[in-house]
């Protein structure tokens, strides 16, 4: 991602659970330390949050239908 938007992450997290695994998907990002990119950094959260919850929604529905 271009340099502008400052530290982007994401991290996945799998943990087996008996015959399951628990998958966490954590988004961080920084902007920057002024209220300006504070702002921003909550408008592109939120929309990190609903990429994620999409991700995670495709990911269990392809392990759903590869099980047969």
């Amino acid at each position: 991602l271009p340099a502008i938007l400052g530290k982007v992450a994401n991290r996945w997290t799998l943990q087996p659970k008996g015959d399951a695994t628990v998958v966490t998907l954590t988004s961080t990002l920084v902007l920057g330390h002024n209220p300006l990119a504070s702002a921003a950094e909550w408008v592109a959260i939120k929309g990190m949050a609903k990429l994620s919850d999409s991700l995670l929604a495709d990911l269990a529905k392809r392990m759903e239908s590869s099980r047969g």
